[in-house]
C-alpha cells in the first residue's frame, strides 16, 4: 500500500511479550560508528496510525500486530522496534520518506533520537520518484533537506561518510531516472536506486542498486544487493505470495550466501500489504519477537514448525436464536482481529476525557459501555451523547446496555433517549440498550442484558422459568449450535466482588452463565474499581469454594473451555473510585484487582481510572487494561 495524506486514524500500542533477549537495545561505544558492508537492513514504515486505516477501511490488514494497532510516533514503540531489529540481526532501517513535511517526515527525529546510543542505522526511501518524475531541482532541494537535517545525526546511516538515500521507482522508469538523480546529486549523497529493466546499461550508474518486490521470495542483484521477502498477502486481495518458514529460513541463508552488499528484508512492518517480519499474533513465538525475526537471529537455522494462520473474515453477522424467526442480513467489513473496549460508569469528568482519549489510541472496532452513563455531567441524555460523538466520531459504535441510573427511576437520564443518540451500530438482534446480542466475525457472540434492572415497566430477572431467562439460555445454545466459538455476556449490575456491591443480579443468573453454560467471560461494572477473577467453574456466591476455581489466573494465561472469567470494570470516570476489600469472602475468587483506596494486584505505585481492550480471533482472546494514568497493568489470554 502506497497511503495518501487523506489517511487518518489514531491508535496505541501494547508491549511487546517479555523475553530472554535484552528488553533495551544495545548500547553502542562513544563516537560516530558505522557498520560495514555487507549490510543487513529492513524496509521500513514510519506511517502509522494513518495507514491503519485505507479507503474506508479499517483495519487495513489482514494480520494482527502483537503490539497492536499502534502510534509511529510513539518513541515507546520505536524502540521496541529498535530492540526487535537488533534481536534480527538487522542493523539498519530504510524508512519510507513521502517529502518534507509529510507525517512520514514528522516521524524522522522521533526515530533517530529513539535510536540514539545504539548500534541500529537509518535511511530513507525516497516515495516520491515512485508517483512520478521529480525534476532535478526537486530532488536536489530534498537531498539539500535531508543532509542538513539528518544526514549528520549520528544514529543516520552513512557510508564513507556519505549520507545513503535508498530511492523507489514508478514501473515507467528508466535511465533518465538514472540521469535525473546523477545531475541532482551535488550534495554527495550515496544513492541507492531501484531496478528497471536495463539498469546496467545506463551511462549515469548511482552507487548501487536494489530490488523491491515482496510478491518474489527472493531477488539477487549481483553484489549490489539481495533482497528477501517473508510473504505477500495485500488487504482485500488473494495472496500473492504464501508465508512458508522453512523456504523464509532458506532464503535467509542464500541471502548471507551471496555476499552482497546490501542484504534487504522487504519489510519490517508493511502492514498493508501483509509482508511484515515484525511479530504478529498469527506468529508469536516463545522469544517474544516471532517466527521470522527468530529466524534472523539464527541466520536461517532455526526449525520452523509455527505456520501462520490464515486472517480471520470479519463480518458482521445478526444470528437468530429463538424465537427470532429468520437471521437478518450480513453486514461485511475489514479483515482481522475483533478489538473492543468495555467499561462502565461513565460520566462526563475530566477522569473520562482521559479515558476518551485513550480509546482513540487503541484502534478500537467498538465500545461495550455497561451501563450508568452521563451521572448527570451534561444535561440532556442528547448533550451527553455529542459529548462522547465529540471525542470517537459520530459513528464510532458505543454500544450501550442500562444501568441503574438510566432505568426507569431515571436518576441521571432514562436509556430509551441515550440510545436514540447513540444507536445500535453492531446489526443486532433482540431489544437494544436492554436485552440483545450481536455476532462479530462469525467468531464471537456479544450478549447485553439488563439485569435486575427495570426498563419501560419491564423487569429483567434471570431466574428459571422467567421469559428472559429462557431467552438469554436459548441466545448461548444458538451461538454454541452455530459454532461461533466466543461467547461473552456484559451487563452493568455484578455478583462475585471484592468491592462495595452485593450479588444485585441474583445467584441464578451466575449458576447459568458459569454453572451451566460455562460462557467465556462475563463483563460487568458497578463496582467503581477493577477485578478479573480466576477462571471459575460453579459460582458460590458470599463465600469462597476453591472447587470453583478451575484455574488461579497467577501467570495470566488461560485454557479455553475451562470456565469462565468475570471482568469488573466500573472505572471510566464516573462517580467516586471505590476501594477493594482484600479481606472479602469472596477475595478469593479474585485474580488482580485495583481500586481507590490504591490496592492493587499485580503490585503497583499508582492507581487511576482506565478501560480494558480485548482482542479476540478465533482461537485466542487477550485482555489488557490500561490507565490513563500510574502504573497499574493486568493482562490475560485465553486459548
Amino acid at each position: 500500500m502506497r497511503p495518501t495524506d487523506s489517511l487518518t486514524s489514531t491508535l496505541e500500542p501494547t508491549l511487546l511479550p517479555t523475553s530472554a533477549e535484552p528488553a533495551t537495545p544495545t548500547q553502542s561505544p562513544p563516537g560516530d560508528l558505522q557498520p560495514g558492508l555487507p549490510l543487513r537492513a529492513a524496509f521500513y514504515y514510519p506511517w502509522f496510525p494513518q495507514a491503519w486505516t485505507y479507503k474506508g477501511t479499517f483495519p487495513y490488514t489482514n494480520y494482527s500486530p502483537s503490539l497492536g494497532f499502534y502510534d509511529s510516533g510513539d518513541e515507546a514503540v520505536i524502540r521496541q522496534h529498535i530492540t526487535a531489529m537488533q534481536y534480527g540481526k538487522i542493523q539498519a532501517g530504510i524508512a519510507s520518506w513521502w517529502g518534507q513535511a509529510h507525517h512520514t517526515d514528522d516521524r524522522m527525529p522521533a526515530i533517530l533520537s529513539a535510536t540514539a546510543g545504539t548500534l541500529i542505522r537509518w535511511s530513507i526511501y525516497y516515495e516520491p520518484e515512485g508517483q512520478g518524475n521529480p525534476s532535478i531541482s526537486q530532488i536536489t532541494a530534498d537531498l539539500m533537506y535531508l543532509r542538513d537535517r539528518y544526514g549528520s545525526d549520528p544514529s543516520y546511516l552513512r557510508i564513507d561518510g556519505r549520507f545513503v538515500v535508498f530511492v523507489y521507482a514508478d514501473p515507467s522508469d528508466g535511465c533518465g531516472m538514472a540521469d535525473r538523480w546523477k545531475q541532482a546529486n551535488n550534495v554527495d549523497a550515496y544513492i541507492m536506486l531501484k531496478v528497471f529493466s536495463g539498469y546496467r546499461s545506463c551511462a549515469n550508474q548511482p552507487n548501487g542498486w536494489h530490488q523491491y518486490g515482496p510478491a518474489v521470495a527472493a531477488d539477487g542483484q549481483d553484489k549490489f544487493s539481495y533482497t528477501i521477502s517473508p510473504g505477500f498477502w495485500k488487504s482485500g486481495e488473494s495472496p500473492r505470495l504464501t508465508r512458508d518458514l522453512a523456504r523464509w529460513n532458506k532464503n535467509i541463508r542464500d541471502m548471507l550466501a551471496s555476499g552482497a552488499d546490501f542484504q534487504l528484508i522487504t519489510t519490517f512492518n508493511e502492514w498493508g500489504e501483509g509482508t511484515s517480519v515484525e511479530s504478529a499474533l498469527e506468529w508469536e513465538s516463545a522469544s517474544g519477537y516471532g517466527a521470522y525475526l527468530d529466524a534472523l537471529h539464527t541466520d536461517g537455522g532455526m526449525d520452523p514448525t509455527l505456520t501462520p494462520s490464515a486472517s480471520v473474515s470479519a463480518t458482521l453477522t445478526k444470528a437468530a436464536p429463538p424465537p427470532t424467526p429468520t437471521p437478518a442480513p450480513t453486514q461485511t467489513t475489514s479483515p482481522g482481529s475483533v478489538i473492543f473496549s468495555a467499561a462502565g460508569d461513565h460520566g462526563a469528568t475530566s477522569r473520562t476525557d482521559a479515558t476518551l482519549s485513550r480509546m482513540k489510541s487503541l484502534g478500537l472496532q467498538f465500545h461495550l459501555a455497561l451501563g450508568d452513563l452521563s451521572y448527570d455531567d451534561r444535561k440532556p441524555e442528547s448533550a451527553w451523547c455529542d459529548y462522547i460523538k465529540s471525542a470517537l466520531g459520530a459513528d464510532f459504535p458505543f454500544q450501550l446496555v442500562a444501568g441503574n441510573h438510566e432505568e426507569d427511576s431515571r436518576v441521571d437520564g432514562f436509556i430509551r433517549n441515550f440510545a436514540a443518540c447513540l444507536p445500535d451500530r453492531m446489526n443486532s438482534g433482540g431489544d437494544y440498550s436492554t436485552e440483545y446480542y450481536f455476532d462479530v466475525s462469525g467468531i464471537v457472540r456479544f450478549i447485553l442484558i439488563a439485569a435486575d434492572l427495570k426498563v419501560d415497566g419491564v423487569s429483567y430477572q434471570y431466574v428459571p422459568g422467567d421469559p428472559h431467562y429462557q431467552w438469554l439460555a436459548g441466545t448461548i445454545d444458538d451461538a454454541r449450535a452455530k459454532g461461533i466459538p466466543w461467547v461473552i455476556v456484559g451487563m452493568h449490575k455484578v455478583c462475585f466482588s471484592m468491592g462495595s456491591k452485593s450479588c444485585e443480579v441474583g445467584d441464578a443468573l451466575m449458576n447459568l452463565l458459569i454453572d451451566d453454560k460455562r460462557v467465556d467471560v462475563i463483563l460487568m461494572a458497578h463496582d467503581h474499581d477493577y477485578q478479573r477473577s480466576k477462571q471459575l467453574t460453579c459460582s458460590d456466591v458470599e463465600s469462597y469454594s476453591a472447587s470453583c476455581v478451575a484455574d488461579d489466573g497467577a501467570d495470566g494465561q488461560f485454557t479455553k473451555g475451562a470456565g469462565t472469567v468475570i471482568v469488573i470494570t466500573g472505572t471510566f470516570g464516573g462517580g467516586a473510585f471505590y476501594s477493594v476489600n482484600t479481606g472479602d469472602a469472596e477475595a478469593g475468587y479474585f485474580a488482580a484487582w485495583m481500586g481507590g483506596n490504591a490496592a492493587c494486584r499485580p503490585a503497583c505505585s499508582a492507581v487511576d481510572r482506565g478501560i480494558v481492550r480485548y482482542t479476540l480471533t478465533a482461537t485466542s482472546l487477550t485482555a489488557e487494561f490500561f490507565v490513563d494514568s500510574g502504573d497499574y497493568t493486568d493482562r490475560f489470554t485465553i486459548r
